[in-house]
């Protein structure tokens, strides 16, 4: 969880700065580390994951994500 809050972090204040010097959108990394956390197997990671999200206020965001997976599965 520490590296989402870290990526969260890093998205939010230097976005400007990063686009400027032509950088990796940090959105785009920010993305893909979600995507890699939400396709672990882990169960015990994914509870761990749904709590944190939920500790942060991204609950609605949360339930979004899972209406998705489910449809797709």
């Amino acid at each position: 969880m520490d590296s989402l809050s870290v990526f969260e972090e890093k998205c939010n204040a230097k976005k400007q700065t990063q686009s400027l010097l032509g950088l990796d959108d940090p959105e785009a990394v920010r993305s893909s580390a979600y995507e890699l956390a939400f396709a672990s197997d882990d169960e015990m990671f994914q509870s761990i994951l749904y709590d944190w999200l939920i500790g942060r206020g991204f609950a609605d965001d949360l339930l979004q994500v899972c209406a998705i997976l489910f449809f797709v599965l």
